[in-house]
């Protein structure tokens, strides 16, 4: 009788898979799906979004539509997406925040990203540049690690916010250095920009979209790039590592995910047309224009990746004893 059950819960679990998707996966999507952004309008997770959106419109026949909804660090938008209906019409952009460093800074989050979403496929990578006001005299990331041993806790870092990826990369940064920084954390991207190219502030570490332009302008001095290689973006910029922290490597990331429990041929279809989107020529120098670099995993090497940066980043703000409420 077990065995008969079983069995019957396979077939019904086939059947609902085979309802969602229709025929070769030639029903869905047939009503519109929502697409939501945990972030405000404009931001560079909502670009990326409209972006694929409008591509997936015309792949799949169906209906993307994107909708903001910010806040809490984009958990709020996550929580939503994590409690609707497994049926492949709710995905969410996922991105490294609130997947991989708000579990270890939030309590009482009201989901798991490990539990609660399926990961679809990661959709475009960022590294972040560690960068100083020119005037702070640092024209490496020797030099700055120097100063700031000889003399600990009189050099100032901004980042976005407590809890933000600036501020958790920066972490990791004067952990692997040794060395102490005060952190003055602004309320939101454009402040700790402004705060940088006025001087309040030394250095910050931010994502290559945000501050390419001022790099080349030379309102900043580029110290070091957090990726594991180069980027073409900014070619003439060491990486962390070869500076002289052997293995450094944090990157920013964006990607999809749906509710846990949706079929999983919707999961297949969806991530065979965004890996298709992704590696489009129009699409890829969309994100490249944007300076994003456009990636496109399987699901199971996305959900890989995301475990693995759960417990990078679980270890991170430990260490670091950063708590949000």
């Amino acid at each position: 009788m077990f065995i008969r059950l079983r069995n019957l819960a396979a077939v019904a679990s086939l059947f609902a898979a085979m309802l969602a998707c229709g025929p070769a996966g030639a029903a869905y999507p047939d009503k519109p799906v929502r697409l939501i952004v945990p972030f405000a309008p404009g931001q560079a997770s909502d670009l990326v979004a409209r972006v694929l959106a409008e591509k997936l419109n015309k792949t799949t026949g169906g209906t993307f539509v994107v909708e903001n909804r910010p806040g809490a660090g984009g958990t709020l938008g996550v929580a939503m997406t994590a409690k609707a209906a497994p049926d492949g019409y709710t995905l969410v952009v996922a991105t490294i925040g609130p997947l991989s460093q708000a579990p270890y800074l939030y309590p009482r989050l009201a989901y798991s990203p490990i539990k609660d979403l399926a990961p679809i496929t990661d959709i475009a990578l960022t590294p972040t540049v560690l960068v100083a006001n020119p005037a702070a005299g640092y024209r490496s990331m020797q030099d700055l690690i120097a100063k700031a041993k000889a003399a600990p806790g009189t050099i100032n870092f901004a980042s976005a916010g407590s809890g933000s990826n600036q501020h958790i990369t920066m972490e990791l940064f004067k952990s692997r250095a040794g060395i102490d920084l005060v952190h003055i954390p602004y309320k939101g991207g454009a402040e700790s920009a402004s705060a940088l190219l006025a001087g309040t502030v030394s250095v910050m570490f931010d994502a290559i979209p945000a501050v390419v332009a001022n790099v080349n302008s030379g309102k900043y001095t580029a110290l070091a790039i957090s990726s594991a290689q180069r980027s073409p973006l900014l070619p003439d910029v060491p990486t962390v590592a070869e500076s002289g922290l052997p293995g450094f490597d944090a990157v920013g990331w964006m990607g999809l995910a749906a509710p846990a429990g949706t079929p999983v041929p919707v999961l297949d279809y969806l991530n065979e047309k965004v890996v298709a989107a992704l590696a489009d020529p129009e699409v890829s120098a969309q994100l490249k224009a944007m300076a994003f670099t456009p990636d496109g995993m399987s699901r199971a090497m996305f959900t890989d990746m995301i475990r693995r940066e759960n417990e990078k980043w679980r270890k991170v703000i430990h260490d670091a004893g950063i708590h949000l409420q």
